[in-house]
């Protein structure tokens, strides 16, 4: 199978490593000049201009973040796109809410799939909703498409996931300390730099604190009593 891949950051180099290591032919699009690079020494075959990411293939995946650039790919790419295959992760009610928008940006031949899980959320037993009107489709266990389905999928959450816990910390390490009074962002990267990360701030005595950069003892006791 030959893939296209448009976004070749993290998940897409994670995507485009197992697809070559299963044997299949990647082509890939980013405008970063690392992540071409990056992609390239592991076989991707870079294309500079986006709609040559059609030429030959029997998929395209979109690895870029969801909102404005998702439908500004999908705009550039419409009149190379159909007809097509969209995967998504759900049942009848994420699929239905995919055919709405795609009816809105009027692409009326490409085929979208909804991958629920199944009984007891047990891989292999999958529900396929071709249709939000239809009673779902039940692959094999052991059915390569179904793999591959399955591949996109965890691919997909892991990323997500790994996302969403470093804006968690980011958040977490911000709201923290740049919320006591004196401390702001300057204070604040000076101190995760200093012990490494917020668990070795919550560790620090309120001596080691105030040593340091710009971290005086009234302000390193107030630290540590807001920490412990």
């Amino acid at each position: 199978m030959k893939v296209g891949l448009i976004g070749l950051g993290r998940m897409g180099n994670a995507v485009a490593f197992r697809l070559l290591q299963a044997g299949h032919e990647v082509i890939g699009f980013d405008l970063d000049k690392s992540a071409q690079d990056n992609a390239r020494s592991m076989g991707v075959q870079i294309v500079t201009e986006l709609k040559k990411i059609t030429d030959g293939v029997d998929a395209i995946w979109l690895m870029v973040p969801a909102g404005e650039i998702v439908d500004v790919t999908i705009t550039q790419l419409k009149p190379y796109l159909e007809p097509g295959l969209i995967i998504i992760d759900g049942g009848k009610t994420q699929l239905r809410q995919a055919e709405k928008v795609l009816d809105e940006l009027a692409i009326t031949k490409t085929k979208v799939v909804g991958v629920a899980k199944g009984e007891g959320r047990k891989p292999g037993l999958e529900k396929l909703f071709l249709s939000s009107e239809a009673p779902p489709l039940f692959l094999s266990p052991d059915s390569p498409a179904l793999h591959l389905i399955q591949f996109i999928r965890d691919e997909a959450h892991r990323f997500a996931i790994s996302g969403h816990r470093k804006r968690r910390e980011k958040s977490r390490r911000t709201s923290i300390l740049e919320n006591i009074e004196g401390v702001g962002s300057t204070g604040r990267s000076a101190l995760l730099k200093h012990f490494g990360g917020l668990q070795g701030v919550v560790k620090a005595s309120q001596n080691e604190l105030s040593k340091v950069h710009g971290i005086n003892h009234e302000l390193a006791e107030r630290i540590y009593d807001v920490l412990h």
